[in-house]
């Protein structure tokens, strides 16, 4: 299955789209299908997604590489154990990055020499993580009732080309169209998801 990508700036906003649908300089992939998965394939798509910017996070504190590794393992195992706590109403990664926060603390308590940052900054790096997660999460769900929003060609377009993964060629032969008529069908489509996106997001800070 082709992937819906898109790329948020660090304001949260989309100021332009491509193929795929990129803008700025953080990557968020969507599917436009959601199979039912077990707990175990919900954990392991959830923690590919979020091991990253947990990794990262680790990092910016412990300089060890071992040591960040080990506690970056340690995370997983925990998140493992856990998951039935997991709120899905949350943003998993905001949930993993406060396990891993633990995590350094317990570490911390045991290496107090090979962490230089007091707990009181630990928990602020710890918040500017998690903000930055929400962000992301609050862009994906933008999307996703943005799409709902399609309508008939551009929908039935944005469906083949990312859901069937036809190329555009195939996609003009199926509508009896151009190839550059249904480029411009995308540059509209991406116009019109980037414009909603935005509304969704400006709507969100007003409340």
């Amino acid at each position: 299955m082709m992937q819906l990508v898109i790329m948020v700036g660090k304001d949260n906003r989309l100021n332009g789209l491509g193929e795929p649908l990129t803008c700025g300089n953080k990557i968020l992939r969507l599917t436009m299908q959601n199979p039912e998965r077990n707990i175990t394939e919900e954990i392991a798509v959830l923690w590919t997604k979020a091991q990253p910017t947990v990794s990262a996070y680790i990092t910016s504190i412990v300089h060890s590489f071992q040591d960040s590794d080990d506690i970056l393992q340690q995370v997983a195992v925990s998140i493992i154990k856990n998951f039935d706590n997991y709120d899905r109403d949350r943003s998993f990664v905001a949930w993993a990055i406060g396990i891993a926060k633990n995590e350094i603390l317990m570490y911390r308590r045991k290496n107090a020499q090979k962490v230089v940052f007091p707990p009181e900054t630990i928990q602020i790096i710890s918040d500017a993580y998690e903000k930055q997660s929400l962000n992301l999460d609050e862009t994906r769900r933008a999307l996703e009732v943005c799409i709902t929003k399609l309508k008939g060609r551009s929908r039935k377009i944005l469906r083949m080309r990312y859901f069937s993964e036809l190329s555009v060629s195939r996609i003009a032969d199926k509508l009896g169209a151009t190839q550059a008529s249904v480029y411009t069908s995308f540059h509209r489509i991406r116009m019109a998801l980037r414009d909603c996106i935005n509304r969704q997001l400006s709507s969100r800070e007003d409340v």
